[in-house]
């Protein structure tokens, strides 16, 4: 990952941190081993097993915050979630254009 990307996370945790102050960033228990997972593999199978993980990953982040925009009370979170959204999806078109490349 690019260290724009680290800091558009960091920038969006920070946010979400002040709007909700009480929020842990620990994962949710029960969430895959995903290290272990890549390390069942080596080279070209470890780059295509990552992009499916992020993909995967992605994909779900995106749900969250399709179902939340729905669903939500807070406008301020809302906004967050929509904002959210729009980098989450960015994401997917980069995963899916470095999953083409793989395969050509």
């Amino acid at each position: 990952m690019g260290i724009g990307k680290v800091a558009e996370q960091e920038s969006l945790a920070d946010v979400l941190r002040v709007a909700n102050p009480a929020a842990t960033s620990a994962p949710p228990a029960g969430q895959p081993d995903e290290l272990g997972e890549l390390a069942k593999y080596a080279g070209a199978e470890s780059d295509a097993a990552y992009v499916r993980l992020q993909l995967d990953g992605h994909n779900k982040l995106l749900a969250i915050q399709d179902e939340y925009i729905k669903s939500g009370k807070n406008p301020p979170h809302v906004g967050i979630a929509k904002l959210a959204r729009g980098q989450i999806k960015e994401h997917i078109e980069l995963l899916n254009t470095i999953k083409q490349q793989a395969k050509a």
